[in-house]
């Protein structure tokens, strides 16, 4: 079995759902490789970090929503004719997807997007070691200019989070509006009591490559899907909000992921606080 392959199982081998042979063959591959030992080794410590979220309660009237819809679904047949002409259509869309998605690869490969993959590939693991030297070698390279508050909303599609007031606990260090191929990327540095650093992007789409060969889990924190890495015993984490992505990269733990994204995803965050940001 390739390295490849036994990546590709992790997650099903995980949680027990591997018939033999296969799960043998995983298990055999685990014992002698150490990369993917280390990999199944992180992909089980972000499935016990998010264990330990709570299970949001749903409200008592969606079950009788869903007992009414049942129950109209109940009446009708229980095979529906579908005509020809929209088989035709649907295998039109499917092809036509597919050449999209080779186009939008092959565009990321000439467009740039390949190298910032590995780019911030490398900032996830060095921002771990040493914050400032990562975060200098990204500033040089995307041409990184300072967020002026009074135009910070200028040429941006959003107002950047950096323009509110730091979360409870942070200082704002900085902020940075990025020329990467994606699109104007605004990064935020904040720092905690104790020094250590924290960076925020906010960024137009989704953009898993960041996270290279790291393992990866997705889980629901404060109602939204997100996307959480492990970095050197630290977590790097990207979910949607409103229009825009925004990724976390330095999180201690799922707790401070979880109270990062319940503020900047607060409309009118500041209005409690009296306080706007400085730069």
């Amino acid at each position: 079995m390739t390295c490849s392959e036994a990546r590709e199982q992790l997650s099903a081998y995980y949680d027990g759902e591997l018939a033999e042979p296969l799960r043998a063959a995983v298990a055999k591959h685990l014992e002698q490789c150490a990369q993917c030992h280390a990999e199944f080794s992180g992909f089980r410590r972000l499935s016990e970090l998010t264990a330990q979220l709570r299970t949001p309660q749903p409200p008592a009237e969606m079950w009788q929503q869903l007992e009414r819809q049942l129950d109209k679904g109940a009446k009708r047949s229980s095979i529906d004719y579908v005509p020809r002409r929209e088989v035709v259509i649907a295998a039109v869309l499917l092809v036509g997807a597919t050449l999209g998605i080779l186009w939008w690869s092959m565009g990321r490969e000439e467009s740039g997007h390949a190298e910032q993959d590995q780019s911030m590939a490398a900032f996830l693991e060095e921002f771990a070691v040493d914050p400032s030297r990562a975060q200098q070698t990204l500033v040089q390279k995307y041409e990184g200019q300072p967020l002026e508050a009074a135009n910070a909303v200028k040429g941006l599609r959003y107002t950047p989070v950096a323009t509110h007031a730091a979360p409870d606990g942070y200082k704002l260090q900085g902020a940075f509006v990025l020329k990467m191929p994606c699109c104007k990327c605004v990064q935020t540095i904040y720092t905690r009591g104790d020094g250590s650093a924290i960076a925020v992007f906010e960024h137009d789409d989704e953009q898993p490559a960041w996270f290279g060969l790291q393992p990866t889990i997705t889980a629901q924190c404060n109602g939204k899907p997100t996307t959480l890495v492990e970095v050197n015993r630290g977590l790097a984490a990207t979910w949607k909000c409103g229009s825009r992505c925004i990724t976390v990269i330095g999180a201690t733990d799922i707790n401070e992921v979880v109270r990062l994204m319940s503020d900047f995803d607060t409309p009118g965050r500041d209005a409690h606080r009296g306080a706007a940001a400085r730069f």
